[in-house]
């Protein structure tokens, strides 16, 4: 065996779990379970000698294996059973580094000061993976990948050992990034630098009015967009192809792990397509996000602007460009009393049907920004660490009725605040709802939830739920039900497991 793999494997032992919680934590990634805890990750990255890097959100190395995964096919960000993989290869590209380059970490590299740094590394890093199947330690890298993705479905393979490869090759430039290390194996993952494209015309076809008014009256139908892809085609604009495929890539054979229709296409076929989508966007994406680039992070499926992060003052503002947009989904942070009044002027947006709108210190006295029409049209809604404990703010959520699926997770929630939401109107039609981290709930929400007819979707975790209320909702054959907590049975707990192995993909 190759001395440098021999030495990464002996490694391996060094990221076994220190405590329970930490093996608890590990086994629920590999199981891919959405809400995992972190505590082995942070435990890994300090064992295999990476720098402290800031971990507000989550640590650097989920974000490697988020990104890792993304890169390699964006339709499988939530086939969570990669992340594992994903995870180990990091961890292993930052060894396998340390062994070609003599420089061993022990926690004193460099480490990001800003997320803006390490989102701006792991763009170009988690890429790399292409370049290091193709450098001088393939056939080792072979190896560890051939390893971490042997468990993965055959029907996921192609687009899993692309991701671990993207993996292990933003391992390795961790560790040259954190210690400065020089190798031929690390200069060959560099990005070759390109010549900067020529500045796109200000306007190269005019605004389709009726066009786009038929996209936002039909979001989820690909018959509108084709329709404006190929005006924009014959009026010389390139948005036209983007449009064309993206809407292509909607629709990929992977996409069936999700419930997605297939296509046939083959990871060949995937792969040009993204390169050719990543030109496009490389070359026109400033010029077609004139007027929205007022957020964090936004995402393109299909040929628009499908989903963005940013502050509510922002969005606020730019509502009336993204009303011309066929947006998804949101999450809107920073919210402060002072923009009520903005907010209850803003209409609601024509496609926007999930919003997440945690975090932002709703209170009871706040709490009537909900009723305000903007949120009248969602469909999904999430309020997650807000403070809930008086129902009237509950009550607040009466004019959102077409709600379906809700998160008041760790917004204490007490038993009135329960009986106000099972008297909301939309109470009767939710199919997911998540009350999870809400100490004060007991079995009382048994009977309460009697009245939620549609409901397969539930999220009980860590309440001062028993066995007792555990077989009753197991009675109800929900399609997903979670009930962990300090009071129930290990028996309970091995019969939730068999009847509920995996965690269905549902994202707040």
């Amino acid at each position: 065996m190759d001395p440098i793999l021999a030495g990464i494997i002996a490694l391996r032992p060094l990221r076994e779990p220190a405590t329970a919680s930490g093996r608890a934590a590990r086994q629920a990634l590999a199981s891919g379970d959405h809400d995992t805890p972190f505590e082995w990750v942070l435990e890994a990255q300090q064992a295999m000698g990476w720098a402290s890097h800031p971990s507000d959100f989550m640590p650097l190395a989920v974000a490697v294996s988020n990104r890792a995964i993304n890169e390699a096919n964006d339709e499988l960000t939530w086939f969570r059973l990669l992340r594992l993989p994903c995870l180990e290869a990091a961890f292993e590209g930052y060894a396998l580094a340390a062994a070609l380059t003599g420089l061993e970490g022990k926690n004193a590299g460099k480490a990001f000061t800003r997320a803006a740094d390490s989102s701006k590394f792991l763009k170009t890093a988690a890429r790399a993976g292409e370049k290091l199947k193709q450098g001088p330690v393939a056939a080792l890298g072979s190896e560890l990948v051939a390893h971490w993705t042997q468990g993965v479905p055959e029907a996921a393979q192609e687009d899993a050992r692309a991701a671990v490869w993207n993996a292990l090759a933003a391992g390795m430039l961790l560790h040259q990034y954190e210690h400065g290390s020089k190798h031929p194996a690390l200069a060959a993952l560099k990005a070759e630098k390109r010549a900067k494209a020529a500045p796109a015309p200000a306007q190269i076809a005019p605004e389709a009015p009726k066009l786009i008014d038929a996209i936002l009256g039909a979001p989820a139908d690909d018959g509108p967009r084709l329709v404006y892809a190929d005006w924009l085609t014959q009026h010389g604009d390139p948005r036209g192809e983007f449009i064309q495929l993206q809407c292509t890539l909607g629709r990929t054979i992977f996409g069936s792990l999700h419930g997605v229709s297939k296509t046939g296409k083959r990871p060949a076929e995937v792969k040009a397509l993204k390169l050719r989508e990543l030109e496009l966007l490389e070359k026109h994406e400033r010029q077609w996000l004139e007027g929205l680039r007022f957020f964090r992070e936004w995402q393109w499926h299909r040929g628009f602007i499908n989903s963005i992060t940013g502050k509510a003052a922002d969005f606020l503002q730019g509502a009336a460009p993204l009303s011309r947009v066929p947006l998804e989904a949101a999450e809107l942070t920073g919210y402060v009393p002072g923009l009520r009044a903005a907010m209850a002027a803003t209409q609601p947006h024509p496609t926007l049907r999930a919003l997440d709108f945690s975090l932002n210190r709703i209170t009871a006295k706040t709490a009537g920004v909900l009723s305000s029409p903007f949120f009248s049209l969602l469909r999904q809604l999430s309020v997650r660490g807000n403070d809930f404990s008086d129902p009237a703010s509950i009550r607040s959520l009466a004019t959102v009725t077409r709600l379906e699926r809700l998160s008041l997770s760790a917004t204490d929630l007490g038993p009135a605040g329960l009986e106000a939401l099972a008297a909301a109107p939309f109470f009767p039609q939710l199919t997911h709802l998540v009350l999870g981290m809400n100490v004060r709930l007991d079995a009382s929400v048994v009977e309460l939830l009697a009245g939620a007819r549609k409901l397969e979707w539930l999220d009980l975790s860590r309440l001062n739920l028993d066995d007792r209320a555990a077989e009753a909702l197991l009675a109800r054959n929900f399609r997903y039900l979670d009930v962990s907590g300090p009071r129930i049975s290990k028996r309970m707990q091995a019969e939730l497991a068999r009847r509920y192995p995996e965690r269905p993909s549902f994202a707040f």
